[in-house]
């Protein structure tokens, strides 16, 4: 799969070149309609078991791979867990991404958005190696518009346009990829992966950024967010914050500020920290009424000068576990 593009638009197409299928919009349109529910992150098949994605880096930030639950330390809502199930790596379970494209009309001033779709055209091709990955694409302006799930032989027969127009509702569309995505998969336990590439800068969405924010860490969802906001002439402050905040919350990486020379680099980096993305499975003290939030924090157990990155929170499950 690769990203052309011309002057009046940018195409999604195959790893040899190939334009073949009807575009997304042909393939019908799923639109965010009112508040949607599902199921939360909390999965399994032992109690209340609870799965968090959890990332970990050495003293000189480079990714470790491997980690014990004796180099885990885990408070949830402040409280030890009754037991740690155990921790599972990259090669043990599928990848589900999520691949977001702002397609308003603030990126046609963007002086690396032309570079950021190509680059995550790439990306999307090498991040899904194991036999059960899936990901999906979704452009949004003033509506979202996703695929379903697709495998990558999938993905390499489809184009999109990506043509920008109209307002930007970045929040919108981030609940329809975590609500009716993500969380409606049928795989219990799964790495889960949005990546947003947008200037951040929402002015028409009826979810408020609290309210995407939930819908992520409901739905197991980790951010990682490109910014297209940079050019000469233009603010990026309050995009950037808002980037960064979604990437935060969910414990994923926010990278700003950037030239299209780096943008390959930034995409190259979010892949490496998917390869080491690790998922922590425990059973909590207190899990609590269904569908309350939970406060988390993960520490290294040891005096090791591992580091850990984890969202900041999910919320219990909306129906018992079996």
């Amino acid at each position: 799969m690769a990203f052309t593009s011309t002057t009046s638009d940018i195409i999604v197409a195959n790893m040899l070149n190939t334009r073949i299928l009807p575009t997304i919009a042909a393939l019908g349109l799923f639109l965010l309609q009112g508040h949607i529910t599902g199921q939360s992150a909390v999965t399994g098949a032992i109690g209340s078991k609870v799965s968090v994605a959890f990332f970990a880096n050495d003293g000189h930030d480079r990714p470790v791979s491997g980690v014990t639950q004796a180099d885990v330390a885990v408070l949830d809502n402040k409280k030890v867990p009754q037991s740690i199930v155990g921790i599972r790596g990259r090669t043990d379970l599928p990848l589900r991404l999520g691949l977001l494209i702002d397609t308003s009309n603030s990126e046609r001033s963007s002086s690396v958005y032309q570079a950021a779709v190509q680059a995550a055209s790439d990306f999307l091709n090498q991040s899904l190696n194991g036999k059960d990955d899936k990901a999906f694409v979704e452009s949004f302006d003033i509506l979202p518009n996703a695929t379903q799930f697709m495998t990558k032989h999938e993905l390499s027969a489809f184009k999109i346009d990506l043509t920008p127009s109209g307002a930007t509702a970045l929040y919108d569309a981030l609940r329809l990829a975590c609500d009716d995505r993500m969380k409606n998969d049928p795989v219990e336990d799964s790495l889960r992966v949005i990546v947003v590439l947008s200037d951040g800068d929402d002015n028409q969405s009826r979810t408020s950024r609290s309210e995407a924010i939930a819908s992520a860490q409901r739905a197991g969802v980790v951010i990682f967010a490109v910014s297209t906001g940079y050019s000469p002439s233009r603010q990026t402050a309050r995009g950037d914050g808002i980037l960064k905040a979604l990437a935060s919350e969910t414990g994923g990486l926010a990278f700003l500020t950037l030239s299209h020379k780096e943008v390959p680099k930034v995409f190259a980096t979010i892949r490496d920290q998917i390869d080491n993305m690790q998922l922590l499975s425990y059973v909590p003290a207190d899990p609590g009424p269904a569908g309350q939030y939970h406060s988390l924090e993960l520490k290294p157990a040891s005096t090791t000068k591992l580091r850990l990155r984890a969202p900041k929170g999910y919320y219990g499950s909306l129906k018992p576990s079996s």
